[in-house]
């Protein structure tokens, strides 16, 4: 199992509930939720039962249409299951909880019962969708898992100590040297072809071929197709390199529990508008991020939204292809310490 930040967020739930909260770990299709909460489930518990909504029989779901009586519950899963559970000891995983919505809805008196821990995982498309009609529990904190973010993506790859550098780097501001930033954009631009779906990389590290790598992401894409049927798709996506890097900024931000906003406004005299890619905190302000998907160090927008908003602006930044810099004002940030933005 490729290591995940989602793991340590599971460590600080189960050491800071106590039981008093069951976890739901909500995110996309195959990003690797039933994954690492098996693995923390093996790792942290004396034993733990796992309940695949997917494929769980009708007889299955049937237990959960009436929670009156936990003690028959919990001795029916551990028959089915051939798993025997411990007070305080063990957890048990709703899996792709959104195929059963009456499990949602149990969650606040299995938490209350505290014999044991509960994690739910479930696909973001559908689980909201799934559940208008159930009276979602109190008891129930919430995780986002997302794609691998480029740590994560390096990590894999045995750069464990590559992103405390870089962010070292990036406090004191000293350029990297023109071979290593290439070396480090190169690594960047693989991330961005190969993506943070764990099966993805994993076909990379086994094959170090993109053609098998993007076999799967085909795979996956289908899957998302199905699952949003009723929205309309267009044939056909125009290969748009700004559109690329801002969407993998844009990532990279979220992933490190950043918000996204943007900001546009006419330019006058003309039809056409200003734009901030991203504009993120900077303690009592604000720092306008603009993102280029070349070399290039022009920064319009910045400029002008810093002439319209002199006294609510911290730093500039123009998020590029190049070496850690600065023109002007404006610092430029190799697209690899967007992170740190």
């Amino acid at each position: 199992m490729f290591r995940r930040k989602m793991y340590d967020v599971l460590l600080d739930w189960k050491s800071r509930s106590q039981g008093r909260t069951a976890m739901l770990v909500e995110g996309a299709r195959r990003v690797g939720k039933s994954t690492v909460v098996e693995e923390f489930a093996r790792r942290e518990y004396r034993s733990y039962i796992l309940v695949y909504f997917a494929e769980a029989s009708r007889d299955v779901r049937e237990l959960f249409d009436d929670v009156s009586d936990l003690d028959y519950l919990f001795l029916q899963l551990q028959l089915r299951y051939s798993a025997r559970l411990f007070d305080g000891e063990s957890l048990i995983i709703f899996d792709e909880v959104q195929m059963c919505p009456r499990v949602r809805q149990a969650v606040k008196q299995l938490v209350r019962d505290g014999r044991y821990d509960y994690i739910e995982t479930g696909s973001l498309v559908l689980i909201h969708r799934n559940t208008r009609d159930i009276l979602i529990p109190s008891d129930e904190e919430r995780a986002r898992m997302r794609p691998m973010d480029l740590e994560e993506f390096l990590w894999a790859r045995g750069g464990d100590a590559t992103v405390p550098l870089l962010r070292q780097a990036f406090a004191s501001r000293r350029p990297l040297g023109e071979r290593l930033s290439r070396k480090l954009m190169r690594d960047f631009r693989l991330y961005m072809l190969v993506g943070g779906m764990p099966q993805a990389v994993d076909a990379l590290l086994r094959t170090n071929d993109l053609l098998a790598v993007d076999d799967v992401k085909r795979v996956i894409v289908d899957l998302y197709e199905e699952d949003m049927h009723k929205i309309s798709l267009s044939d056909k996506l125009p290969v748009n390199l700004g559109m690329v890097y801002e969407n993998v900024v844009a990532q990279e931000l979220t992933a490190h529990g950043r918000r996204l906003f943007y900001h546009t406004w006419p330019k006058p005299g003309t039809t056409r508008n200003y734009k901030i890619d991203f504009i993120v905190p900077d303690g009592k302000k604000v720092s306008p991020v603009e993102v280029k998907s070349s070399n290039y160090r022009t920064h319009a927008s910045p400029d002008a939204f810093c002439g319209k908003y002199s006294s609510r602006v911290g730093r500039r930044y123009l998020v590029y292809t190049k070496d850690l810099d600065r023109d002007g004002a404006v610092d430029c940030i190799p697209t690899y310490m967007s992170a740190f933005l």
